[in-house]
């Protein structure tokens, strides 16, 4: 279930334009656990919170969970009385779009931590599924059902087929054939799910993990109330990556098609994939970052970095052509500087600035952001810019529109025979007057060239710029090398 770009750019807008009738637009975190002075606004209503173990992730997503009066705050902040002191004076500000409270502007609450006792006075009600990580346990390993286990002839369950949407949903998501599985309700709350496999029938008893709590989940959420709200811990947890994303992709049209508002934690790249950098929220360290972040980046923003040198950049592509520039110009010296993209500018300057102020961290940090970035260069602080103004489409247009001569150079670097650079040469001109955003050129182009790997054509790109822009090349690449004592 691929969701089209201009499906995600409709969502976008439909959060920026507060077009719910519920929806929880932002958490202040002013005390929570290690999570002090952060503000989590939710600008897609699909939201992955990812981060290291311990960084603040789970904390993010039980505020979220705790906006409503009808989820208690014991449930993810649990107060023992051994031990647990840290939590007098925890503060948690909401904002909240229901338009049957207000129905012009979002509605703002606090729930605080005093006296040893949550209060969240007025605080009003919304539909909300939460499926913790325990969804995956194994039936047999379920007290409500080993009771199940065994012969029961007295018992005569309700057996029904699981409905052609779940059913279908359920099957590509798994990739297998679901049409047939059943569902069994036992006595009170308690039921079962039936499977068949070439006629043969089993319970869940014999389901894989992944496979149970994933059509429990659909189920669950296809009945649900537009406009509810969905928590999900660890959402790849007993999944295959390919499941993973699937089941992102499926919160996604569930979005679009009834209103709901996913939050889910992740460990899991795949997880991230169809998501847009600002529906991607990163802790570590009692920091939050919005964009999509690598476990490296994640790493760096707290100073575990091996290197001598952290130079922290916008994306992937920034990353690309600063290491370029260092193999190329300090190539002796370019093992004991890290790149790491970080998300926006203003994440860049963030995170450098808490490098800059943190004792604790003894490697040196450098902020170098885009040419287009609303930001000037003031070298006294190690902020710096990369030449031009977009990075993809400095590089892409300067070959793109030099490709007749550049051809031969391009064509080895990425891989393409000789023979074949009068359609390297078409194909570069074609995709330069279809692209309509610089920053998906390189997979556009990579796609049209009989999906040649996107990196290998961005690698193949920034190494032609660099050698023909040697000069702004050889001056950034020694300004970074510079630092290194």
């Amino acid at each position: 279930m691929s969701i089209p770009p201009s499906k995600i750019n409709d969502l976008l807008d439909r959060v920026r334009k507060a077009n719910y009738d519920r929806y929880l637009r932002a958490v202040n975190l002013i005390k929570v656990r290690a999570l002090t002075g952060q503000r989590v606004s939710f600008d897609f209503p699909v939201t992955a919170l990812i981060g290291t173990n311990g960084g603040g992730k789970s904390t993010i997503l039980g505020a979220a969970a705790t906006a409503y009066k009808n989820v208690k705050p014991g449930t993810f902040f649990p107060k023992s009385n051994i031990g647990d002191d840290s939590m007098q004076n925890w503060s948690i500000e909401y904002e909240i779009i229901d338009r049957k409270i207000n129905p012009s502007a979002p509605v703002k609450r606090t729930a605080s931590f005093k006296n040893y006792k949550w209060n969240r006075d007025r605080f009003f009600a919304r539909d909300i599924l939460e499926f913790p990580i325990s969804r995956t346990v194994p039936a047999g390993e379920r007290k409500n059902l080993k009771k199940y286990v065994g012969s029961n002839k007295k018992l005569i369950p309700k057996i029904s087929n699981l409905g052609e949407q779940v059913a279908k949903i359920a099957s590509r998501i798994l990739a297998k054939d679901l049409s047939k599985f059943e569902h069994a309700l036992l006595t009170g709350k308690d039921d079962l799910y039936i499977g068949s496999i070439g006629g043969d029938r089993y319970t869940e008893f014999h389901f894989g993990a992944g496979e149970s709590s994933i059509i429990r989940m659909i189920r669950q959420i296809e009945s649900a109330p537009d406009s509810s709200l969905i928590i999900i811990e660890e959402i790849e947890n007993g999944l295959h990556p390919k499941a993973t994303r699937a089941m992102v992709e499926y919160l996604l049209d569930v979005a679009e098609r009834k209103r709901i508002q996913a939050i889910f934690t992740t460990h899991s790249e795949y997880a991230l994939a169809p998501l847009p950098p600002e529906a991607v929220w990163a802790s570590a360290d009692g920091q939050v970052v919005q964009g999509k972040l690598s476990i490296d980046s994640l790493r760096a923003m707290v100073g575990d970095v091996p290197e001598r040198i952290a130079v922290f950049v916008e994306d992937t592509f920034a990353q690309t052509v600063i290491q370029a520039m260092l193999r190329t110009y300090e190539h002796d010296v370019a093992d004991a500087i890290g790149v790491y993209p970080v998300g926006s500018y203003q994440n860049v300057i963030r995170t450098h600035n808490a490098h800059v102020s943190n004792p604790a961290i003894t490697s040196k940090s450098l902020a170098i952001v885009d040419g287009d970035a609303e930001i000037e260069e003031d070298a006294t602080k190690d902020i710096h810019k990369l030449p031009g103004g977009m990075p993809e489409a400095m590089v892409f247009d300067y070959v793109a529109n030099n490709i007749d001569k550049l051809s031969a150079k391009v064509a080895m670097r990425c891989q393409i025979s000789l023979g074949q650079q009068d359609w390297l040469i078409s194909k570069v001109k074609e995709i330069s007057l279809s692209n309509h955003d610089r920053h998906t050129v390189f997979a556009d182009l990579g796609a049209a060239l009989d999906f040649t790997a996107e990196s290998v054509i961005r690698g193949a790109f920034v190494a032609t710029w660099i050698e023909d822009h040697p000069e702004e090349s050889k001056k950034l690449a020694s300004m970074i090398a510079s630092h290194i004592q």
